[in-house]
């Protein structure tokens, strides 16, 4: 069974939040943080 996470993040820079489902949650975070 495949399971999906539901996230919000926001931005320390200006305070934009960032919402989506991701199956990879931990590799979604690092692509947030880095790119």
């Amino acid at each position: 069974m495949l399971y999906a996470s539901v996230y919000i993040l926001a931005s320390r820079r200006n305070g934009t939040l960032y919402s989506g489902v991701s199956r990879n949650l931990e590799a979604r975070i690092w692509q947030h943080t880095f790119k």
